[in-house]
This record gives C-alpha cells, structure tokens and sequence, in this order.
C-alpha cells in the first residue's frame, strides 16, 4: 500500500479527482502519500510535525479543488493521532545524523554509567518540558573533534532508545497477538502467512510506532558490515523490548525440559522480530489495506468511521539501569 502510486493508480485517482464517492481505500492510498510527502518537507522533525491543515490541502488539490467529505475528514484526523512518540524520532534522528550506524557494537557496547545518568536526568527533564535536550540537537562532526567523546555519546544515546523502548507501560506487540503468534511456533512460514492479520489486531498508535522502529531497525541491518548489527542480532535485543515476556512460570527447581522450552521460545520470539525487520514492507502493507477494507465494510455497514480510541501514553517507569 506504501509509496508510489503506479500508472493505474494514478489514472483511478486522476478519476476520482471530481467525483465525492471516492472510495475510501483510494482515499487512504492517496492519505499515505501526502503524508509520506509533508514528512519529507519537514526533514527531521518527522510525522509529529505533520499538520492537519497541510494534508487536507494537499488531498483537496489531488481531488481536483472539491470539498473533503466529513468521512474523509474524519479520516485525515484518526490517521494524524497516530504519532510517533517524539522522543524516539529525535534519538533516531541524532543516531542516523552523527554516523552511528557505521559505529561497531551499536546498541551492545555499555556507556559510562556517569555519562548515561546525567544524560538521562536531561531527557527526564525534556519530558516535562516538551524540548528535547540540547545534547540531541548535536552535530558532532563539528561540536565535537574527539573521536573518544563522539563515541561515548552515541553509545549513550543509544542505551537510552533501548531503554525507552524497555519502559513502555505495555509492548507494542500485545500479550493477546503475541499468544496469537506462539500458536504458530515452529512454523515459520505459517506465521509470516498469518501475521498481517495478527498484527492488524494491534491499536493502530501501537502498529504506527512499532512500524517507524522496525523500519529504523531495518536501516542500521543494512549497516551490518560495518556495525556488525544484523537483522538476527537486532531481533536478540529488540524482542524482550517489543514482545511481552514469557508466560511460563519458573518452577522452583528448573528441569533441563523447562530450560528447554524457554530457550524455544526465546527463539522463537527473536525470529518473529527478525522477520518483521526483514520483511516488513510486504507485511506492512497487506496490514494496511486489511485496515482500508475493514475502514471500508464499516462504513458501508455502520456510516461510521473506525476510530483510535487506544490512546498510548509514554510514560517513562521502572528503575533506571543502562544496558
């Protein structure tokens, strides 16, 4: 459902351009593209800069100048609530800017726990300021010439998006779609069969973030000759973020088969995060048009649009330990 529009496409759309009963499905194609477009123009402030007023005017002008039906505009405005947490595109965002993902080791070497600490009390500080500290506006390439320094601070940005993700209230891929994906342990090409439906159970703010990570995640893969972070390594210390733990209870004395069993599933947890890395385009989209069609039946049956109504606050809990 992502990017281009093909020559087909274009022609439905150039089409539907006057006509008000432009499907919903096209609607949502067209909705992407603007949106892909206006995240471009704001470079890296990202989807959280994304402004409602833009969109609508740019969806009007690929309608040919006719007025948004309050279907569509109810449309644009579920879709805009499902941002990006800021702080994850910021620390991303610094990542990619300072040549972290050509650094060895990233997201496995430890920072000093000095460095981490004080870097945490700022970003603690950011939350309840809305500005994000000063240290992630960096450019280090000028700010700063030692190579030692420039280190230490990208390792520490990066145990701070790990430890981020690890405080969420809740993985963004839920207990009961992740009980979904276990049914399917071991088969792997059943579970890649099955999961644009599984994970079209996700609350659409969840299925947003958890598709800007693994898309972020799928961007340091691509480094692994350099930062040795392959889509499998990644998966290794994403997944216990990501997923929710396991539900087996450790009995006081762990038998070799009970050892056993958490291992499988362990594995089995770092291959569903590696195939969402690896195959997350084809995954993504068949998600998003399961999303257009259901939008779609709605609709037609109820006069109603589906609405996010699972807010998904980012509260920063738990102690504090860089890992």
């Amino acid at each position: 459902m992502s990017g281009a529009f093909s020559s087909s496409q274009a022609g439905t759309a150039a089409a539907a351009a006057a006509d008000s009963d432009t499907p919903i499905s096209l609607f949502l194609h067209m909705l992407e593209e603007v949106i892909s477009e206006e995240q471009t123009n704001v470079g890296e402030s990202g989807l959280e800069e994304v402004q409602y007023l833009h969109v609508r005017n740019a969806l009007t002008v690929r309608l040919g100048g006719r007025r948004l039906t309050n279907v569509e505009k109810s449309l644009i405005n579920n879709r805009l609530l499902q941002f990006v947490p800021a702080t994850l595109t910021v620390m991303q965002n610094f990542l990619i800017r300072n040549g972290a993902l050509e650094l060895e080791g990233l997201f496995r070497v430890a920072p000093s726990t000095k460095v981490f600490t004080g870097a945490l009390t700022q970003c603690e500080e950011g939350n309840r300021t809305g500005i994000p500290p000063h240290f992630l506006q960096e450019n280090l390439s000028t700010s700063i010439t030692i190579a030692a320094q420039r280190q230490q601070l990208i390792t520490t940005v990066s145990s701070l998006y790990k430890m981020y993700l690890r405080r969420m209230p809740e993985p963004l891929i839920t207990r009961e779609v992740f009980d979904d994906i276990s049914l399917f342990m071991p088969l792997a090409d059943r579970l890649r069969a099955s999961y644009p439906k599984l994970l079209a159970k996700l609350p659409p703010r969840y299925l947003r973030c958890l598709r800007h990570i693994v898309r972020f995640l799928r961007t340091v893969a691509q480094r692994k000759d350099a930062n040795r972070m392959s889509a499998n390594n990644l998966a290794r210390i994403f997944a216990p973020s990501l997923l929710p733990k396991g539900s087996q209870q450790e009995p006081e004395e762990p038998t070799m088969d009970f050892m056993l069993s958490l291992q499988r599933e362990s594995d089995w947890q770092i291959l569903s995060i590696q195939m969402l890395i690896e195959d997350q385009d084809d995954i993504f989209d068949e998600v998003e048009d399961i999303l257009a069609q259901r939008a779609e039946d709605e609709f037609l049956t109820n006069s109603t649009v589906p609405s996010d109504q699972c807010g998904y606050a980012m509260k920063v809990v738990g102690s504090v330990h860089a890992r």
